[in-house]
Order: C-alpha cells, then sequence, then structure tokens
C-alpha cells in the first residue's frame, strides 16, 4: 500500500510537470503502466546466464481498487492540466502554431483564425510555405533546419504573412524543437506576434530619413548636426569638403576633434574655438555670424539648438555657407562706389 501511494505521488507529480501534448502521452504511458494487476515496478536483475534474479521483488501487488484509483487521479489530473493548456493558449498574445520537421501545420491555435482568416482544417497537414510571402520562405526555412538541426530555442526571425483577404501582417517568431517522448521525432513549436505596427513606423521613418538625407544634400549649406554630448549625428558632403576634414575623423563622430583638425585653417582660431564651445555651453544660443580663413574664404555660420515639439532638446545644428564670392563683389561694388565718388568730387572741384 506504501508503494501504491509513492506511486499516485510520483503520477500527481509527472502529469504537474507535463505540458501541452506531452500530458497526453504520459497519461497514456502511466495508464498502460498500471493497467495489470501486476505492474512491474522495479526491472529483473539478470545473472550472468541471463536468469532472471529477485523475481519476487521485482513485482508488486497492485489490488484492483488502488489501480482504479491511481487511474481516477490521472484522468483528474489530466482534465485540470487540460484545462490549464486551454486557458494558456486562449489568452495567448499572439499564435501558437506546430510544425512538422517537413514544415507542415500539425497545430494552430485559436488566434490564428482570428489574425489570418483561415479556418484550422484549411491549414493542418499545408505547408508553412503556402502562407508566407515568397520572398521569406527562404529565411523561413533555414530557420526551420535550425531549430531542428539545434535542437535549441531560437528567436527573432520576421516574415510577412498572407491573410485569406489577400492582405500581408508582418509578425515575429520565436520557437523550439520538441521531441515527442513515445517515438522520439521533433516538431517545431513556435509562437508568432504581430509587428504590423512596428514595420510600418519603421518604414515611415525610413521615409522621412531619405526626405532629409534628400534635402539636406541638395542645400549648398554645410550641414553639421551633434548630440547632446556633442558628438556627430548628421552631416553632409558640403560640410566635409568645405572644411576639408579627414574621413576617419568623421568616422569617429567627434567633434573634439574635428575642431582640433580645423583650427588652423582660421585667422583667429582662439576667438573661433572660444566662441563654440560657448556656444555649446549654452543650450539655448542661437548665432549668426562671419568666419574668416587664411585662405581668404568667408565662411557665414548660423547655430540653433534641436528642440522637439514637446522642448525636449536633442542637441545643436550648424550651418556654414561659402560667401566668399558675395563679399568679394560686395567689397568691388563699395569700391566702385567710393571711387566714382571721389571721381565725382574731384571733377566738381575744377568746374
Amino acid at each position: 500500500m506504501a508503494a501504491n501511494n509513492t506511486l499516485r505521488e510520483q503520477l500527481k507529480s509527472d502529469l504537474a510537470m507535463a505540458k501541452g501534448k506531452n500530458v497526453f502521452l504520459k497519461f497514456k504511458e502511466l495508464t498502460m503502466l498500471t493497467y495489470s494487476p501486476k505492474a512491474p515496478l522495479i526491472p529483473p536483475v539478470e545473472d550472468n546466464n541471463n536468469q532472471p534474479l529477485l523475481m519476487k521483488e521485482s513485482f508488486q501487488e497492485t489490488p484492483e481498487e488502488d489501480h482504479l484509483e491511481i487511474v481516477g487521479t490521472l484522468q483528474e489530473a489530466l482534465r485540470d492540466s487540460e484545462q490549464s493548456f486551454r486557458s494558456f493558449v486562449e489568452n495567448l498574445n499572439g499564435v501558437l502554431f506546430v510544425l512538422t520537421p517537413s514544415g507542415l501545420f500539425s497545430y494552430v491555435s485559436p488566434q490564428w483564425k482570428e489574425a489570418f482568416g483561415y479556418e484550422s482544417s484549411e491549414t493542418i497537414g499545408q505547408p508553412f510555405q503556402a502562407f508566407i510571402h515568397p520572398d521569406d520562405v527562404p529565411c523561413c526555412f533555414a530557420f526551420l533546419q535550425q531549430v531542428m538541426e539545434s535542437g535549441e530555442k531560437q528567436s527573432g526571425i520576421e516574415y510577412r504573412v498572407l491573410c485569406k483577404d489577400g492582405t500581408y501582417l508582418w509578425y515575429r517568431a520565436n520557437a523550439s524543437a520538441v521531441k515527442d517522448p513515445s517515438n522520439g521525432t521533433l516538431t517545431l513549436v513556435g509562437i508568432g506576434r504581430d509587428i504590423t505596427e512596428r514595420k510600418r513606423a519603421e518604414d515611415a521613418l525610413r521615409f522621412s530619413n531619405v526626405i532629409l538625407s534628400t534635402i539636406q544634400e541638395t542645400m549648398v549649406e554645410g550641414i553639421l548636426a551633434v548630440d547632446m554630448e556633442n558628438n556627430f549625428i548628421s552631416w553632409n558632403k558640403n560640410f566635409v569638403d568645405m572644411w576639408g576634414i579627414p574621413l576617419d575623423i568623421m568616422n569617429a563622430k567627434s567633434d573634439e576633434l574635428a575642431l582640433q583638425s580645423v583650427l588652423d585653417m582660421l585667422v583667429d582660431p582662439v576667438l573661433f574655438l572660444d566662441g563654440v564651445r560657448r556656444l555649446y555651453a549654452d543650450l539655448t544660443a542661437i548665432c549668426h555670424d562671419e568666419l574668416t580663413l587664411k585662405d581668404g574664404r568667408i565662411f557665414e555660420r548660423r547655430t540653433s539648438p534641436i528642440i522637439g515639439s514637446d522642448n525636449f532638446r536633442y542637441g545643436r545644428v550648424w550651418y556654414f555657407l561659402d560667401i566668399t564670392e558675395r563679399k568679394q563683389y560686395e567689397y568691388a561694388l563699395t569700391h566702385s562706389q567710393s571711387c566714382n565718388s571721389r571721381s565725382k568730387s574731384l571733377s566738381g572741384g575744377y568746374l
């Protein structure tokens, strides 16, 4: 009787640990074990001549009433486990699916129909390729192979699922290989979650960045944007060409390195450096001035903080425009006007 109590407790423990399909396999396995009134609880031990020893101790009497009680315990535990599994699946934030090693669906959770419109009868036994965007089939097949070959959990696969109405939804899935204890075969158990809205937001952001980059590259100014730590966020080709900053310094994204590389180009490097640091120190400062370079060029400089609609500060943007030709024209025009004025004055003196 003590042995039977121990067996019942072990069965309860085993069923409590069983999950999903394994619950039913465990129930079948354990029910078959206790079906006979004489159930082998200890494997027989053989001597060197392959003759059984301790045969009497190898079997334990299982009275019929105890057998019925054990089966009742199994059935009760199975019902509880099945209810827990059903509750888990119904409340899952995603779609649970099971694939055979060849990629055929053997199970889909109720969310499958809610998400994609297909009945389970239209899905079970069908290859996963029938429900995936053609461009995503190769990566999904490679993912299936990786799970099956490694036997370990894999995550992060993103793909498009074909809905019954002809539209596509983006999904991201995690999956693991589960071994069937009855025959040792592997199946893929996965959970997919809808990431369509995230993908749309990423596409919109990517489109905005393309527009911004296009506008930035077509502007005549050299543009540089830095974050709150004065590290480069973005720049255009005109900025690099105007200042002649080496590519390795640009790739380092360090404003300090860039400043040191251009100081020798300025007529007054000390004044320039002090001005830049003062502007960085004042998060609200706006500046519009001119810089004179030793090679005769003159840059117009404008800068202002980058502030979001929520008043959050992201950094600072700098604009540089080569106004050398304009300045030369203005100087020539002013000089010409001055000469004409003096000429008229002199001519008036002789009249």
